[in-house]
């Protein structure tokens, strides 16, 4: 079997996706094939030879959260790019140039049981920002998300970036809910960084903003 890289079918379907989501992005799938492009230049690739290769590299790339991260901004950067150079034609050598964007950090953190410390599933964990559920950046990212065993317990969010209400604030406080029918509910509060120049030809983008382990307490507990 040639070589595969596993990379340029997850992010053709991301960029698919992407750009079916909004009404005003569908106008952008005629250069499609020009925004992968743009992304895959700027991952590292995954090769595999075989079948079995194939599968396991779906399943590991599933959870590589920095890369799926990679690839989501590398793809608003492309159409970031284009959208502002609607009057000229587009191809591969015109994605070249450093946008600037606004990105908030991303979160992840995982729940455990307080009394046996094992992870803990069915958990809905909510991203709230200003009173309300936090919008995020794209629809590969849920919330409220619902903790599973797939994802040992973890939860993972990026939220989108509003220039309304983040305009001009350093910080951006979140707070973090957790429910869960046979544990207390809990909340955390925590401060989020914005990206304000970021750079495709640097770090993708900032850290995770790691949260501790969050410890639930049974409610039969006294």
């Amino acid at each position: 079997m040639p070589l595969q890289n596993l990379l340029e079918e997850i992010v053709d379907n991301i960029v698919k996706e992407i750009l079916r989501k909004e009404g005003e992005l569908n106008s952008l799938m005629p250069v499609k094939d020009d925004i992968v492009a743009y992304v895959l230049n700027r991952v590292p690739p995954l090769y595999v030879t075989s079948e079995r290769g194939i599968l396991h590299g779906k399943i590991a790339s599933k959870y590589k959260i920095q890369q799926k991260a990679d690839i989501i901004i590398g793809a608003y950067e492309a159409i970031d790019i284009i959208k502002k150079r609607r009057g000229t034609a587009v191809n591969n050598d015109s994605l070249s140039v450093s946008p600037v964007l606004n990105m908030v950090q991303h979160v992840i953190g995982s729940v455990v049981d307080e009394e046996t410390l094992s992870p803990l599933f069915d958990v809905k964990v909510s991203l709230i920002f200003d009173g309300e559920i936090a919008k995020m950046i794209d629809s590969n990212w849920v919330n409220p998300y619902i903790t599973n065993i797939a994802t040992r317990g973890y939860y993972h969010f990026w939220p989108a970036y509003s220039h309304k209400k983040m305009n001009g604030l350093e910080k951006l406080p979140f707070t973090i809910h957790f429910e869960h029918p046979d544990f207390e509910s809990a909340d955390i509060a925590i401060e989020l960084e914005i990206d304000q120049e970021h750079d495709p030809n640097g770090p993708s983008v900032k850290e995770a903003y790691s949260i501790p382990l969050i410890l639930l307490k049974p409610k039969h507990a006294s």
